[in-house]
């Protein structure tokens, strides 16, 4: 299957899509974002570390999942006290990345 990394922008995560694009030159990967959201947006940093390497970026509107949004509506599978706070955001990522085939 192919492999894709979750790239939020920050260092650690573009370390990481950085070394799997070079182990792996099909590797994509993903970031998420809120439409309505200037704060929760990280595309600029993750469209940079896609251009230096060559990765494949899909970006995702997290707007109807994450737990900051408007729209966001508790699911039984994340209302829990020891998900993370952006837990919401990254199934939605997960699904993305399902749908995408990787």
């Amino acid at each position: 299957r192919p492999v894709a990394t979750f790239l939020s922008g920050g260092l650690d995560s573009s370390y990481i899509a950085a070394v799997t694009a070079e182990y792996l030159p099909s590797a994509e990967a993903f970031t998420t974002y809120l439409a309505s959201s200037r704060w929760m947006d990280e595309r600029e940093y993750s469209r940079e570390v896609a251009v230096k390497g060559s990765i494949r970026l899909h970006e995702v509107d997290g707007e109807s999942s994450w737990y900051l949004s408007r729209y966001w509506l508790p699911d039984r599978r994340i209302d829990q006290p020891r998900v993370p706070g952006p837990g919401p955001s990254l199934l939605a990522v997960a699904a993305a990345a399902r749908a995408a085939g990787t």
